[in-house]
């Protein structure tokens, strides 16, 4: 039970939410299914322009993925931080 509940302040910890934002791609860029794993599976490619919402934001070994979703392709993990941010 402690485990469990250390792991629970973990993920908390490593997790953040960008409610209420809105960015658009500077460039094109990859998309992928899942933060966890070392092999990605890339689902879809943002192009520059596209707009996506972002939700929460997980640090998996060395990377800071963040989870977006984008009305005119799908759901999904980004690491690039190529976007224009606004409110």
């Amino acid at each position: 039970m402690k485990r469990f509940a250390l792991t629970a302040v973990l993920a908390l910890i490593g997790c953040e939410n960008h409610t209420g934002e809105k960015w658009r791609a500077k460039k094109e860029m990859p998309v992928y299914r899942s933060p966890k794993g070392d092999a990605q599976e890339e689902i879809f490619r943002l192009a520059r322009g596209d707009v996506c919402y972002p939700s929460r934001v997980v640090v998996e070994k060395v990377f800071r993925y963040t989870a977006v979703h984008c009305p005119s392709r799908g759901d999904g993990w980004v690491v690039d931080d190529y976007f224009e941010k606004s409110a």
